[in-house]
């Protein structure tokens, strides 16, 4: 049996957007799906890199940062001086080497850049058997 020590790699892809549209409503991803995944995954292992199309701080919508949707995760990030400075200093998508990670997750937000993950994984080149995730449902590429 062949064990490896290299570490697995996640790349949680956030959107730059803080607002909808031209309602103007602020918006961002939605804290407990940012928090939830990166403690879920540091804790079995991956590490995990943030990144933006913009690159930068990524918002958090404010909604979600307040009662009745935090959660023990949101609680334990707004406390975790390098989570929050991983997400006030993510990369930008473009300087990404796909090929470093063996999965995408984004997770959700009503301006996400779901609509991006086709485009992300076909031209990424990004390992090809890479889980790719959005939000919650995680997607087996050519497993």
């Amino acid at each position: 049996m062949s064990y490896s020590n290299i570490q697995k790699r996640v790349l949680l892809v956030m959107s730059s957007l803080d607002t909808m549209g031209i309602s103007g409503k602020q918006s961002g991803t939605w804290f407990t799906e940012l928090a939830a995944p990166y403690y879920i995954l540091t804790e079995a292992g991956y590490e995990v890199v943030f990144a933006t199309p913009d690159g930068g701080e990524a918002p958090i919508d404010l909604l979600s940062m307040k009662p009745p949707f935090t959660t023990e995760y949101t609680e334990r990030f707004s406390k975790d001086d390098v989570a929050l400075y991983a997400a006030r200093n993510t990369r930008k998508l473009r300087d990404i080497d796909y090929a470093g990670y063996d999965a995408l997750f984004i997770p959700g937000a009503p301006c996400a850049a779901r609509g991006q993950v086709g485009a992300i994984t076909d031209q990424s080149g990004m390992k090809q058997d890479s889980g790719v995730s959005v939000c919650c449902a995680w997607i087996r590429r050519n497993a």
